[in-house]
């Protein structure tokens, strides 16, 4: 069996709804062995394509037919194979926090990547570049609350919010929120830690 039989092989044993970034298969069997696999794939139809680089074996219902996964699915595969994290973008993280009701009409992701719009499916998503420490714990509750606050900015940063916020955490994620701070750019810090010290412990 030729090393693009058994890839070929392999991807179809994948399970479905998961993505897969090229990358991954790339470092094994080498970019020129891993892009001929996924082209014939795609050709078969086996494999579709989420964006430059992530592929997925989507998954069939009955009676919604071919059901693709959510673009942050695609987005964390491609930011893993390049060393990247991402996190959802502030607004939507204010909306996961019940601190607003509207959905973002642009769909937003942090990065430490580089800022830049990728097209995921049928979808344009913007990544926008931040610094490391906000995504300390990216992919997490606490990345995401990050993010809210980030939003948010220092000077609307109070007790109120910082409460809603942290009713939302479980008391693990409250205090490791709140051990961020000290990696958090200084005004944010210290806003945030006034916000706690007011609320009382976490």
């Amino acid at each position: 069996m030729s090393k693009q039989s058994e890839l070929i092989d392999r991807i179809r044993r994948t399970p479905r709804g998961t993505p897969f970034a090229v990358a991954r298969w790339a470092k094994e069997y080498g970019p020129s062995v891993a892009n001929k696999a996924v082209a014939a794939l795609v050709a078969s139809g086996d494999v579709v394509r989420m964006q430059r680089g992530v592929y997925v074996r989507p998954r069939h219902h009955p009676v919604l037919g071919t059901v693709m996964p959510a673009p942050e699915a695609a987005l964390k595969v491609a930011a893993h194979a390049h060393g990247h994290r991402i996190e959802v973008g502030g607004p939507e993280a204010l909306r996961r926090f019940g601190l607003t009701t509207q959905v973002p009409l642009q769909t937003t992701f942090l990065t430490t990547g580089k800022s830049r719009s990728v097209d995921v499916g049928r979808r344009r998503i913007r990544l926008e570049h931040v610094p490391a420490a906000y995504l300390t714990h990216a992919g997490t509750p606490v990345g995401a609350a990050v993010s809210a606050l980030r939003e948010l900015g220092p000077d609307r940063l109070t007790p109120e919010l910082l409460g809603r916020v942290l009713q939302r955490l479980e008391p693990g994620d409250r205090r490791t929120l709140l051990q961020q701070a000290r990696r958090l750019p200084r005004r944010l810090a210290r806003s945030l830690t006034a916000a706690a010290g007011q609320l009382g412990p976490a």
